[in-house]
């Protein structure tokens, strides 16, 4: 198995496995949907919180999951809709597809600030290659347009799909996007390689 396949499979078990677990769990046990939800989002979020307080350092990525986690409780409790809770996510992607399509106008668009951490050769390379630059814009309107499109196609699919099957489809149909981002990324930055 790859190693950052490996390396991800704590954070896929902490946000996807125990929430949709958690879910699917006390539905079975005839708990109201929005009560799963709650109680599978509340799980996930106190394990991150209990990550945090071992290891004492709050990163951006857990300062961020944390804040979601408590908007999606916080959005349950005032609306009790659990398909508003579903569709939510939405409101994530557009942000973040807004985000990257903003940072263009930036010196440094979005998305070299975080390649930067897991490749400091691209960051690097940035402001003397030419490659490097259309790769990285071009990246950065890939994945801004990819969060607007999971954005627009999840919030029907919330309010006319049943619940049980929107709490898998929903992280399924941000993986299978994020999966072809990542592909269509990789090709194009092979091609400006060559």
């Amino acid at each position: 198995m790859d190693s950052r396949i490996k390396a991800l499979l704590p954070t896929l078990l902490v946000d996807l496995a125990l929430p949709i677990g958690g879910y699917y769990l006390l539905n079975h046990l005839g708990a109201p949907d929005w009560l799963s939800l709650t109680a599978g989002a509340a799980t996930s979020g106190l394990v991150l919180l209990v990550g945090i307080l071992r290891t004492r350092t709050v990163d951006a990525a857990a300062t961020f999951m944390l804040a979601l986690f408590a908007f999606g409780l916080l959005t349950l409790f005032l609306t009790g809709d659990a398909r508003f809770v579903i569709a939510k996510d939405s409101l994530l992607s557009l942000a973040v597809g807004l985000v990257f399509l903003g940072s263009l106008f930036a010196e440094r668009p979005l998305l070299l600030t975080l390649t930067a951490r897991t490749a400091p050769a691209v960051a690097d390379r940035y402001r003397d290659s030419p490659a490097v630059r259309r790769t990285v814009r071009f990246a950065t309107i890939l994945w801004g347009v990819g969060m607007l499109v999971d954005a627009v196609v999840r919030i029907p699919l919330a309010y006319t799909l049943p619940v049980d099957v929107m709490v898998v489809g929903s992280p399924a149909l941000t993986i299978a996007i994020v999966g072809v981002l990542v592909l269509i990324t990789r090709k194009y930055a092979a091609r400006q390689r060559d």
